[in-house]
């Protein structure tokens, strides 16, 4: 019988969760704190840590649609694509800064292209509205070596 995705039988099966990070502090908790952690229904037996080395980054896709909000509704029918991309340069700038709580300069080109993935907009569903937005691809990030949409 196929096992249902997402769905774990834990009476009978043994499942390895992984968590992969580049940061060892985060890797350190999730090993003290799930080793031999147990509730009625899951044991945690052993841990293992492989931390992943930290790189910049040169290509950052979003899985799902990033969403801008306004009050005027969907971005493409009020908003160039120039006020669109200062929009997202300074959320992900202001991001970055509450973060790390460090303050960078806003003068660096965060990418090289801006690509969207998507021909229509996706719909998304968010406390019975419909929200529209795209799926993005962002190339050759040259300073922030992360980004939060």
């Amino acid at each position: 019988m196929k096992q249902k995705w997402r769905v774990y039988d834990i009476r009978t099966k043994i499942y390895t969760f992984t968590v992969r990070t580049v940061d060892s502090q985060l890797a350190k908790y999730f090993s003290d704190v799930l080793k031999n952690h147990y509730t009625q229904k899951m044991k945690g037996l052993t841990v293992e840590n492989r931390i992943i080395p930290q790189k910049m980054i040169s290509e950052i896709f979003s899985l799902s649609p990033v969403i801008t909000k306004s009050n005027e509704g969907y971005w493409r029918s009020h908003m160039s694509l120039d006020e669109y991309e200062n929009r997202l340069f300074s959320n992900a700038v202001k991001k970055y800064n509450y973060f790390t709580g460090e303050q960078i300069e806003e003068n660096f080109p965060l990418y090289t292209r801006l690509q969207f993935l998507n021909r229509h907009p996706i719909v998304c569903r968010y406390k019975n509205i419909s929200l529209l937005g795209e799926r993005q691809d962002w190339m050759s990030m040259k300073r922030v070596n992360f980004l939060l949409l």
